[in-house]
């Protein structure tokens, strides 16, 4: 089964009955360069395997799965060789195990996880995601889940999280709490990404999430914010002790911001208190001396555009 001119692919639904043939498939496509892997079901896979030289776009969905046996990838090993892979997106449940060998030319990643995790180890968990997201040392824009900041707390003090930073990172999304241990995780991040010049904060509100505890900065160094990071926009915003430290925290330590951008919540709130809490941010100390602060509106709601 070959397909010599295919440069593109889209398969949906569709069950791979065993590794062998998977890796055939994929071998029989000698120049495709997108592919795309939506709702397939890997109940008979120990391994996937993609073996593909030209590939330069990936995207793996297992959102919303049409077989009711099926569980995504979570027990079956990602195994990728791509070596002009640019652009890697994984939307679904946490894989067994993630193999990427060599993945110097991704700049583009984008990791929505989704909860069924229940069994596993969260420290484990913790671990496969610093090894999954250490491998992208060359990555220039990130989005990554509220799911993905809970398993990596767990391995958040550990020498091996990040074990080396993400100097090419330019914007970074990312969808989280107002639960301290994520503001901490997204703190761990700026840390390592040096050269970050946007960050994009949406704070998501989950009915599985509790937050827990008053988050306070610690006073130490964030290279971005004193030598690159220009914008900054928190979306979703409800005005919650913990975002508007976040927001204090960044105009303090932000020496060359040149503007925030201030989204509200879609959830219904008293227009005294919004102004109220408008205001706070307006008396906010500012390390930059140009920085704008904007005031918005809600958006709709967009799950991980």
């Amino acid at each position: 089964m070959v397909f010599h001119k295919l440069t593109s692919l889209h398969l949906v639904s569709l069950r791979f009955l065993n590794e062998g043939l998977a890796r055939l498939l994929f071998l029989g496509c000698p120049l495709l360069e997108n592919l795309v892997l939506e709702r397939c079901v890997y109940d008979n896979i120990k391994v996937l395997d993609i073996y593909a030289t030209k590939l330069k776009t990936l995207t793996i969905e297992n959102l919303e799965l049409d077989d009711a046996g099926s569980d995504g990838l979570r027990q079956t090993v990602l195994k990728i060789f791509a070596p002009n892979l640019v652009s890697f997106s994984y939307i679904g449940p946490v894989a067994r195990d993630y193999i990427l060998q060599d993945p110097v030319c991704i700049v583009n990643v984008y990791i929505h996880l989704v909860k069924g995790f229940e069994k596993g180890s969260l420290k484990g968990l913790g671990y496969l995601m610093c090894k999954l997201i250490g491998g992208f040392y060359n990555v220039q824009v990130m989005k990554l889940s509220i799911i993905f900041l809970e398993l990596l707390f767990y391995i958040l003090s550990e020498p091996v999280c990040f074990p080396a930073p993400f100097c090419n990172l330019k914007h970074l999304k990312i969808y989280a709490g107002a639960d301290k241990r994520h503001l901490q995780v997204i703190v761990h991040l700026l840390k390592n990404s040096p050269n970050l010049k946007a960050l994009h904060v949406d704070f998501v509100t989950s009915g599985w999430i509790h937050w827990k505890g008053k988050w306070q900065p610690e006073d130490e160094a964030v290279a971005c914010l004193a030598y690159h990071l220009q914008t900054v926009e928190i979306s979703n915003f409800e005005g919650h002790d913990n975002g508007l430290e976040f927001i204090k925290f960044l105009l303090k330590n932000g020496l060359v911001l040149e503007k925030v951008t201030v989204i509200w919540s879609m959830k219904p709130e008293k227009p005294i208190e919004i102004i109220i809490k408008a205001l706070t941010i307006m008396t906010f100390p500012r390390a930059s001396q140009t920085v704008e602060i904007i005031f918005l509106e809600p958006k709709p709601l967009d799950c991980f555009d």
